[in-house]
């Protein structure tokens, strides 16, 4: 690691789009949406589909997020308040979907670090690719005739907008890598593009076409991911994210799970298929049933290695035959049945990522040094083997 990053800028080689998330249709219908107007949008991401690649000019946009399909950040910023870290990584959780930012309490467990260099350079904040982080310019900040709360609004806003950089999102407003609301000193609703508080009092608004560029950006990950996928319905094209004042609110909808009444669409209800998988982390196999198109999987056990610090891939289902991928990213409880009396018996979580990785994380809490625990875990997931999709 370097002292900022533990993650490593990425982009496919060639700079190459994964084409096996989105169907044609909607990889055009989301490139529409991203060509904006004149000072919304932009035009270099048409050439995801004209060309399936994601450039600017010849070169590559970079991400930083990490395998797990998460970008993990530690804050060391004085311009982001420990009570509003939830409410900033929501923003683009809520926008996505699903969980796709969260900040960690360790640099260990992170993928880079946020962090205040000292100096006025004209610049208020930036996210690098070279292993120095996401950087904050407190000394860039000369704004004084606004209230507490709407400083504060700003500054949010402005790292919304980098981490939004270290997901892959470039700038979005209008033309070629979205520059000409900036060079033309437009401001407008775009906080991916030229965004002030003087314009949005009531906080940083997300709109479709910042959706849409994250729908994008998710096809150039190390593991690719489906997501914002509600930008494609029409029905939600008044959907969106609002960070203001230290919460963030949204109107989107949190997964691609299909509605209860679409089950009824699934063929062979009554017919189960049980897979397992071996994992080196638990002394006993992953279990799991497939019944038209949704998944249970469990795990029970005693534990072999020591998990105990953040998360940890114990298994991937992307090779197993017949086994279908979770649509979203999926969420169980770990239960302590050795000890049910500690935090009501929840001593971590479980999760199956649309990747196909099933990740362990436990309570920072647990001690190794205790004897030994049995565990029991499940989640259930609804899979791409769903006929709505």
């Amino acid at each position: 690691m370097t002292q900022f990053a533990n993650t490593g800028a990425f982009s496919n080689l060639g700079g190459v789009v994964t084409l096996n998330v989105y169907s044609d249709t909607e990889l055009k219908k989301l490139t529409s949406i991203t060509h904006g107007t004149q000072y919304t949008g932009n035009t270099d991401l048409d050439r995801v589909y004209t060309e399936h690649v994601y450039k600017n000019g010849p070169a590559n946009r970079l991400n930083l997020v990490g395998q797990d399909g998460v970008l993990k950040l530690y804050n060391q910023s004085k311009f982001i308040p420990k009570e509003a870290e939830t409410a900033v990584a929501n923003f683009w959780n809520y926008v996505a979907g699903e969980e796709i930012v969260r900040f960690v309490n360790t640099v260990q467990e992170s993928d880079e670090v946020i962090h205040d260099i000292s100096g006025d350079n004209g610049v208020l904040a930036a996210q690098t690719y070279d292993g120095n982080g996401l950087v904050v310019y407190p000394d860039s900040w000369h704004i004084d005739d606004l209230s507490k709360e709407q400083q504060e609004n700003w500054h949010l806003t402005t790292i919304i907008h980098e981490i939004g950089h270290g997901l892959g999102i470039p700038h979005l407003g209008g033309g070629v890598d979205g520059a000409n609301a900036g060079k033309a000193g437009k401001f407008g609703n775009e906080l991916m593009g030229p965004w002030s508080v003087f314009d949005n009092p009531d906080g940083a608004k997300s709109t479709l076409i910042e959706a849409a560029a994250l729908a994008i950006a998710g096809l150039t990950w190390r593991n690719p991911r489906r997501l914002a996928s509600w930008v494609l319905d029409d029905k939600n094209q008044k959907a969106y994210a609002l960070y203001n004042k230290r919460v963030t609110t949204s109107t989107i909808p949190m997964s691609t799970l299909p509605s209860v009444l679409d089950v009824k669409a699934l063929k062979d209800w009554g017919k189960a298929k049980l897979f397992t998988l071996d994992t080196d982390y638990f002394d006993s196999k992953i279990y799991l049933s497939l019944q038209s198109g949704v998944v249970s999987l469990s795990l029970a056990g005693y534990m072999t290695k020591d998990v105990l610090d953040g998360d940890f891939v114990i298994a991937n289902t992307k090779s197993v035959k017949g086994l279908p991928l979770p649509l979203a990213t999926t969420r169980g409880f770990i239960i302590d049945v050795t000890r049910p009396e500690s935090k009501n018996g929840v001593i971590g979580v479980l999760r199956w990522y649309p990747n196909g990785n099933i990740v362990v994380n436990f309570n920072a809490s647990f001690k190794a040094s205790e004897n030994r625990h049995y565990f029991d875990a499940g989640l259930t997931a609804v899979t791409n083997l769903n006929p709505n999709f």
